[in-house]
């Protein structure tokens, strides 16, 4: 099948920021997934207007937060896409919006989420990977944050 290229495109993708840092358990573990799948996660992140078509978008991962971490790992991982979206005027608000928001949104995190999976790969608990992220969820809470300050 021949796939249609979207008008959103990412032009750069920089990486800030990459953590990890291995908390010894207390007790052997035999399962390190079971753990890793209880790791809280937070996820920030921003959009920001640029020149003409284009804009940026900035997210900060942070896996096993908290005061008191789980064993295994504290990962974190922060960067920036920049992204065009040409033609916008030509798109349906809502296909514009979308692009805009919810799917550069999502391809900042898929590149943070193989940056915390390649740093984890040589890790005493094996290779972490991010779970998938409710991304209108995570959009709606940013807004009930930013309108409640």
């Amino acid at each position: 099948m021949i796939a249609t290229t979207s008008p959103l495109k990412l032009v750069s993708f920089y990486l800030y920021e990459k953590y990890l840092r291995f908390i010894e358990p207390e007790k052997e573990v035999e399962y390190w997934n079971e753990i890793m799948d209880q790791y809280p996660i937070e996820i920030d992140f921003n959009h920001q207007s640029l020149e003409d078509d284009f804009f940026q978008v900035w997210v900060n991962i942070e896996v096993n937060t908290g005061e008191e971490k789980l064993p295994g790992l504290h990962l974190a991982a922060q960067g920036v896409g920049i992204f065009q979206l040409s033609n916008a005027e030509q798109l349906q608000e809502s296909v514009a919006g979308n692009l805009r928001v919810f799917s550069s949104l999502n391809i900042v995190i898929n590149s943070l989420r193989g940056e915390l999976s390649n740093a984890s790969s040589q890790s005493p608990t094996g290779r972490y990977y991010l779970p998938a992220i409710d991304i209108g969820s995570l959009i709606k809470s940013k807004q009930a944050t930013e309108q409640a300050e």
